[in-house]
């Protein structure tokens, strides 16, 4: 669990949930200035606030508003470098997020870096840990130096129970060519977080790949419920390609 310092600042369970049910409603709104402020919000009370260092760093990429997501998780982190485990989560995202645009191995020092931070303050961070498994699986698919290895390593040392470790370790499955183990992982992410649109949204794609058309359409379908703009319109897409190869044509065009 976090140090205690970190427990004691948090704000009750119900008023977060009700501050990241807000940034939610904004998001499916397609208002990203107002879920940033959502999440600014969040992350000033409560600096180690994971969901809210990322949902910050997520909309900032999502709606074109990466200074300003930055500029916040910047100010954060100043202010509280030892314990500002949200702020520097949603800095290690934008730094995934650059390097797979720019392979910029800048960007995946700068990555590595803030997620060490992090579990040096919390070892079991499952956000840090998801986040390293991804970042070091992009490494890998650029440089043969055994970050391949470090990606599994982490989903072996650490049970993936956390929806967003699951869905890592499920991509680290793919990645060694071993689909029942993706598929265990995926069904882990989605129980635990059924909300989690990029684990339904690989899965379906898993599923259509081999053929399996209605476990595909299931999980596209409930991928189309994200939040996130972006994983709506790729499950919206990926649903009405599965549709049109069930037959059902005229629920593929709607």
């Amino acid at each position: 669990p976090p140090p205690a310092s970190i427990q004691s600042r948090a704000p009750p369970p119900a008023q977060l949930e009700d501050g990241h049910a807000d940034a939610r409603a904004r998001l499916r709104e397609l208002d990203g200035e107002a879920a940033l402020a959502v999440y600014t919000r969040l992350l000033e009370t409560n600096s180690a606030d994971a969901m809210a260092g990322l949902g910050l760093a997520q909309t900032g990429l999502e709606f074109d508003l990466e200074q300003p997501a930055t500029s916040v998780l910047e100010r954060v982190l100043d202010g509280d470098e030892t314990e500002a485990v949200g702020a520097r989560l949603g800095l290690a995202l934008l730094a995934h997020a650059h390097y797979e645009a720019q392979l910029d191995a800048g960007e995946f020092e700068s990555g590595e870096f803030q997620l060490r931070n992090v579990l040096a303050v919390d070892g079991g961070n499952p956000h840090a840990l998801a986040l390293a498994v991804l970042l070091y699986l992009l490494r890998a698919e650029r440089r043969a130096d055994g970050h391949a290895a470090l990606a599994l390593a982490i989903c072996q040392d650490h049970e993936p129970i956390h929806a967003s470790l699951a869905a890592s370790c499920a991509e680290e499955a793919l990645r060694r060519g071993d689909p029942a183990r993706a598929r265990e992982l995926f069904d882990r992410a989605t129980q635990a977080d059924p909300e989690h649109g990029g684990a339904w949204l690989r899965w379906g794609l898993l599923e259509l790949g081999v053929g399996n058309l209605h476990v595909a359409r299931h999980a596209f379908e409930q991928a189309t419920r994200s939040p996130w703009p972006s994983i709506r319109v790729s499950a919206h897409a990926t649903l009405g390609v599965t549709l049109d190869r069930i037959g059902d044509t005229p629920a593929a065009i709607m």
